[in-house]
């Protein structure tokens, strides 16, 4: 039989993949887990044609909305939620030291910093020493991915502190399939999904100060919270549901 031509070959890929987003959404109804999507165009296409689609079904985090369930151990009081692996790039130093400026001004506030362990960790542990933060810092090493999405729902909002993200993070992808508002750096692909003053609020890399100030927004605006997170709901369900998802794929595949 002759070689398939790449065209083709293409086309094969991008269905396959397809066909895999319509099962994973059968499984993602009974397993909340959130789904990265990465393939390559096919046959003799380079790096720069990777496509990374990053999927959310529209019903996966249903389970993480019941507040009568609480995950165990968590710190009392209003709590702010950061969830990325403890490297310097993440930005958890800057993030500390802008709680602590809000700590000031909303004391019953609490800092949950949820990731898988690394390198970063004791400086993470050392910054929270050193700013006297640690009794409203709380730290939660290597959870595993179902739990992420009832942290989620029991947090006021999420905050992503990145120096550099290659995409669209998946965290905020999460956030925003259990209606959280979000405070981002405007570091990599984050702009890519937020509107900043529409579906979240961005601010510069390595600036405390303004990532102090848009978390004190929100806290000082429960309705602009409320409203934040309803629009980044209603982004993900247009963008990064599994059919508009499938759908891309097949257009890509006509390409």
């Amino acid at each position: 039989m002759a070689a398939m031509s790449s065209p083709l070959k293409r086309m094969s890929t991008y269905l396959r993949c397809a066909l895999d987003i319509e099962i994973g959404r059968s499984y993602h109804r009974a397993q909340p887990f959130p789904c990265s999507k990465t393939l390559e165009s096919g046959p003799g296409y380079g790096r720069e044609n990777h496509l990374h689609l990053q999927c959310v079904a529209e019903d996966k985090f249903r389970l993480a909305n019941d507040r009568n369930n609480p995950p165990a151990a968590l710190p009392q009081g209003e709590i702010i939620l950061h969830v990325g692996s403890f490297e310097k790039i993440k930005g958890q130093d800057v993030l500390l030291h802008a709680f602590k400026h809000v700590l000031q001004v909303h004391s019953d506030c609490r800092l949950l910093l949820v990731g898988r362990s690394g390198s970063f960790l004791p400086e993470v542990e050392t910054i929270c020493a050193d700013l006297e933060i640690a009794h409203a810092v709380s730290i939660m090493k290597d959870v595993a991915p179902e739990r992420i999405p009832q942290l989620m729902a029991n947090a006021m909002f999420v905050v992503l502190p990145s120096r550099y993200e290659g995409g669209v993070p998946l965290v905020l992808l999460e956030a925003g399939a259990v209606k959280k508002a979000v405070v981002a750096s405007d570091a990599g692909g984050i702009a890519e999904l937020i509107t900043p003053g529409r579906n979240g609020l961005l601010v510069p890399p390595d600036n405390p100060q303004a990532l102090a100030q848009a978390m004190l927004n929100l806290l000082d605006d429960r309705q602009l919270m409320q409203e934040m997170g309803g629009k980044l709901y209603d982004t993900i369900a247009g963008a990064f549901s599994w059919k508009t998802t499938a759908c891309r794929y097949l257009e890509l595949a006509m390409k």
